[in-house]
């Protein structure tokens, strides 16, 4: 099983026009509205690569409901809502055909109480106990995706992970920001942040071989075993650190029509952690989540995975020595 928690969700709505005139009545050619929110990706990437996956999101309101209802009706998930009071937020996509440009509109998280940060923690670590209890001998890998709707939540992730490293979870880290810092001081046991929000993090950029591979080296410092590091279409870097060895490379992804590479990384995830619990490689798992993250942004909505055409990519995924 593999439990993700996303503390952020969205309704993700896209309205498609002809051309954005600002200032002008603008009327769409078609919406559509699907779950947003990173752990929600990778949940959907887990379900249809026929692996078991549970998403524990924070939720509130009519839009809370919503987004529970189009995970588990549209992507077959299955869903623990962790209620609040405000309701959750939805982003809005004007989607321009005549440009293929997209403009986001980002509304912001729904503010939290002290009492209901307090039950998101006790509340997730009791479906995750629960979890545990049910199926006791079976591999359990929990994500912690995104960011925080509010500041009351920003120590969240370091919190738990504690909490699910002493429970013997598998437990990977992929946010940004402070909760990503915050989290990181707990010492997951993996993590996948892009190379930009590496560069947030370390305060240094990214741009050689030499400087990525220092950055594998602090993350290591930090107590993290297995680091990725993810760059679009420049593919993805990886460390996995086993006692003093180290096992380092490079995957690069074939080239696809790009139609929208938003949630490629959240399905890099699903498709990494699947591969590991049931025991792949670490080559072949990078494979796997390199083959999720390429068929993702080959179309429009959101980890709208396809099991055989990520199979027809997995053999044109490049694994270089780093």
């Amino acid at each position: 099983m593999i439990l993700t928690l996303t503390p952020n969700p969205c309704v993700d709505k896209t309205v498609w026009i002809e051309r954005l005139e600002p200032g002008r009545p603008v009327r769409g050619e078609r919406c559509d509205c699907v779950a947003g929110g990173k752990g929600c990706n990778v949940s959907k990437a887990v379900r249809q690569l026929g692996g078991a996956t549970m998403c524990a999101l924070v939720v509130g309101g009519h839009t809370g409901r919503y987004v529970a209802e189009l995970l588990e009706e549209r992507h077959k998930v299955s869903v623990a809502p962790l209620w609040v009071e405000a309701s959750t937020r939805t982003i809005t996509t004007v989607l321009e055909c005549e440009k293929h440009r997209q403009t986001a509109i980002f509304e912001p998280g729904s503010a939290v109480t002290d009492e209901e940060a307090e039950c998101i923690h006790d509340q997730f670590l009791g479906i995750l106990d629960a979890l545990r209890e049910n199926e006791p001998h079976a591999p359990l890998t929990v994500t912690l995706n995104g960011t925080v709707p509010d500041a009351k939540l920003r120590n969240l992730y370091a919190r738990l992970i504690p909490e699910l490293k002493r429970r013997k979870v598998f437990v990977l880290l992929d946010s940004h920001g402070p909760e990503f810092a915050e989290g990181l001081k707990a010492a997951p046991d993996a993590i996948k942040p892009n190379r930009q929000e590496v560069e947030e993090l370390l305060g240094m950029p990214l741009d050689s071989e030499e400087t990525l591979k220092n950055a594998l080296t602090q993350l290591h410092e930090m107590g993290v075993e297995l680091a990725v590091i993810t760059d679009g279409v420049n593919g993805a870097a990886v460390s996995r650190r086993e006692g003093g060895r180290f096992q380092q490379l490079r995957a690069i992804p074939p080239q696809v029509e790009e139609i929208n590479s938003i949630g490629s990384g959240d399905c890099f995830v699903g498709g990494l952690v699947h591969a590991l619990q049931i025991g792949q490689s670490l080559e072949d798992a990078v494979r796997l989540a390199s083959a999720c993250g390429a068929s993702n942004a080959s179309h429009w909505d959101i980890g709208a995975l396809n099991r055989e055409e990520i199979l027809r990519l997995v053999p044109q995924i490049r694994i270089e020595p780093l």
